[in-house]
């Protein structure tokens, strides 16, 4: 396997801070702090080996966390919507087809 391309991450104070309230926050979401604390350790010049093998995120998702911060700020975190499974039928559909089963039984 080659060589990646370095990216650095230069975290001003005010970003700093607002990452450390994330990961020490008692009411954030387990996925926001792993993000935030991945974040952190590569801003301080870890790998993204160092990072997994620190209870972190893959290489790969480690890379694309850092890339997603860097173009979206803190906001670039959070999940984005349309993630997940998507629903086979409308849950509507689905009752209306149990009550008339249940009406002709």
């Amino acid at each position: 396997m080659g060589r990646r391309k370095t990216i650095t991450v230069a975290l001003d104070l005010g970003e700093r801070s607002a990452l450390e309230a994330v990961v020490r926050s008692g009411v954030s979401e387990m996925r926001a702090v792993r993000r935030a604390r991945a974040l952190l350790m590569w801003a301080d010049g870890a790998t993204a080996r160092e990072i997994q093998a620190a209870g972190g995120p893959c290489e790969t998702m480690a890379r694309r966390w850092v890339k997603r911060y860097l173009a979206e700020g803190i906001a670039g975190l959070k999940d984005r919507k349309g993630r997940g499974q998507k629903r086979v039928f409308p849950p509507a559909r689905g009752r209306l087809h149990r009550q008339a089963r249940v009406r002709t039984a």
